[in-house]
């Protein structure tokens, strides 16, 4: 018999190497990543360098925001050349069925990922903070905090106004010579804004910043105290990619994916140069959701040990959930979903986690009660809620959808409403509105359109919150779970009345798993936001009218430049899922999730004898077959 031997079969076009072809040829994706590290590299190098001409208070109209933004469009564009590369081949070893050999690609490029993500933020953190004062307030709030007094209490103004005049015994006399400490704790104060506003920020928070004001000397130079702080929540930003790394890895999924929260410039400029709190909230949401990702399978027959580590697995990520309350509010809105699944997979025991959860935020609060006010203080002290509370009824910018609605409900002085093609609703339909609406309050600072207009978008978001817990509810699949954040927060996001750029990266570490790749679009137009400062700054100089004028125009009519190609995109890509669905149908699992495939048969042949963490793939992976 005449023997064959057996060709090795081409690599198909887009299709993944195996490990012997791997080492006989360059890895393209691995050369891809190389020139997008750099590049974005090179960029950061510049705006770090660019950014010691934002000093605080000097030269505004000078500042080279326009230059920055150009450099942010480059690291921008070669972030998605690079989360494009990496997609496209996972796509491609999904469609040939390569996905072991896929697996091992991605954390060859592990090192590589990680080690441009810290760079990158090393490079920021010696930076400037461009365009940003917040830290200030967390500043001041770590330093009354580490010194034992109540952060809630007092607004910087009222500490200004009546700590002079208060008994040396009272606290707000207190807090007043806490400020005169030294000349940088008096400088941070001076500097906090919104000075008749109490701090918004939760316990957990504050915990971090009194961690930052006891790692640095009150003598210290202003830019020690922020670089140090800078540090800390750095830390909890690196720690997100790393959980993001291990969750990737808990669903088999390739690990270079975690370059979508690593090398997002929006993350990095927000937390290594502005130095937002939000890393605090991100890090304990990820570990969150990682550990609830953890849960086995609730199957009938499953023994007792096995359902107990269940509901540790659940109050662990619950408890951890409600610690990211602490951090920042956001995390709320996901104890719904949470919920969801857990009852779908323990029952009635599902009602003990989401209890835990509560109960660390309320013991996270108990701490900071209002207090009594004092003899000479004319305003009562505040309790932890009045900044947010204050936050929630004033605060409007960068908004869009909110803006639309707003603009429809309220009455518009002069011929405003005319020259707004969006406003429809007639004039007079909105004046009866208002006066029926300020019959609520008499306050002179109560906008009846405002409040109506925040009812309306809490409404929908509420609907958006409730309609994905009940899908989550009916396929309780811990990939469908990570699917339903990022979403939900975007949404949440979409329609407040202050979509701060920092706020998107809430969903930045669960964006990877969601199948829709438009949503990556707005953390880049998310920029134009730092646009309106320098339209702000030019203005200026010309006078009130010029400068209410060129605000307007930004807010009513540019403000479409940073949303519309967004939603067009989303919606463009919902379609186009929708029109697969007869030959694609269904929710998938795990990887196939991400790709909006679905598998006809398993994805893996020895899928019953794979071990994760020790236990069978069987009993801790969402895999099924169709």
């Amino acid at each position: 018999m005449t023997s064959v031997t057996a060709k090795e079969p081409p690599v198909s076009r887009g299709s993944i190497p195996t490990r012997d072809q791997e080492s006989e040829s360059p890895d393209p994706i691995r050369i891809r990543l190389i020139i997008s590290g750099f590049t974005i590299l090179i960029a950061l190098v510049a705006i770090a360098g660019l950014s010691f001409l934002f000093e605080y208070g000097e030269g505004h109209r000078e500042r080279p925001i326009l230059s920055v933004l150009a450099i942010f469009a480059i690291a921008t564009a070669a972030y998605s050349a690079a989360m494009i590369g990496v997609s496209s081949r996972i796509g491609a070893a999904v469609d040939d069925g390569a996905l072991e050999p896929r697996l091992g690609l991605g954390r060859r490029r592990l090192p590589l990922i990680v080690g441009f993500s810290a760079a990158f933020r090393a490079v920021m953190l010696v930076s400037q903070p461009i365009q940003e004062i917040d830290y200030y307030r967390y500043l001041w709030d770590g330093r009354a905090t580490l010194n034992g007094f109540n952060p809630f209490q007092y607004s910087p103004q009222e500490i200004d106004r009546f700590g002079p005049v208060e008994s040396d015994k009272t606290k707000i006399s207190q807090l007043y010579k806490l400020s005169f400490q030294s000349k940088s704790i008096r400088l941070i104060f001076e500097r906090v804004h919104h000075r008749d506003v109490p701090t918004i920020y939760p316990p957990a928070a504050q915990g971090v910043f009194a961690l930052a004001a006891s790692a640095t000397p009150f003598s210290a130079p202003v830019w020690v105290h922020v670089f140090i702080l800078k540090a800390i929540l750095v830390g909890f930003d690196l720690g997100t990619q790393s959980i993001l790394i291990l969750l990737l890895r808990r669903l088999r999924s390739p690990e270079d994916l975690c370059l979508a929260y690593g090398w997002n410039p929006l993350a990095i400029k927000e937390f290594a140069n502005s130095g937002h709190l939000d890393s605090i909230a991100v890090f304990f949401t990820t570990l969150a959701f990682y550990r609830l990702c953890g849960l086995a399978e609730s199957r009938p027959g499953k023994s007792t040990s096995s359902s107990n580590r269940a509901l540790i697995e659940s109050i662990s990520g619950m408890a951890l959930l409600g610690v990211a309350v602490l951090a920042k509010s956001y995390p709320v809105v996901l104890i719904p979903l949470a919920s969801a699944f857990l009852i779908a997979r323990l029952g009635k025991k599902a009602l003990i986690p989401p209890l835990v959860a509560c109960l660390v935020v309320v013991a996270g609060y108990a701490p900071f009660p209002a207090g009594k006010p004092s003899a000479d203080l004319h305003s009562r002290p505040h309790n932890p809620c009045a900044g947010l509370a204050t936050f929630l009824s004033r605060w409007e910018k960068n908004d869009f959808l909110f803006m639309l609605i707003y603009e429809n409900l309220r009455v518009h002085g002069g011929d405003v409403a005319g020259a707004r093609r969006f406003v429809i609703v007639p004039a007079n339909r909105r004046a009866a509105l208002a006066r029926s609406i300020s019959r609520l309050s008499s306050k002179p600072e109560f906008d009846p359109a405002f409040i109506l207009t925040q009812g309306i978008m809490g409404s929908v978001f509420i609907l958006i919150i409730i309609r994905s817990s009940m899908s989550l509810y009916r396929d309780p699949d811990r990939t469908e779970l990570l699917r339903r954040v990022a979403p939900v927060l975007v949404w949440g996001w979409l329609l407040s009345a202050a979509p701060h750029p920092w706020y998107l990266t809430w969903s930045l570490p669960f964006l990877v798993f969601e199948r829709r790749k438009s949503w990556f679009l707005i953390t880049g137009l998310a920029f134009f936001y730092y646009f309106r400062f320098w339209v702000e700054y030019q203005a200026a100089p010309l006078g009130e009218s010029a400068l209410r004028s060129a605000l307007d125009r930004f807010d009513h009519e540019l403000i479409f430049i940073e949303y519309v190609p967004f939603l067009a995109a989303l919606a463009a890509e919902t379609w186009w899922i929708k029109s697969r669905r007869g030959s694609v149908s269904g929710d998938s699992r795990g990887i196939l999730a991400i790709f909006g495939r679905r598998p006809t048969t398993r994805p893996f042949p020895d899928q019953g004898e794979s071990r994760i963490g020790g236990a069978s793939w069987d009993e801790h992976s969402d895999f099924h077959a169709s």
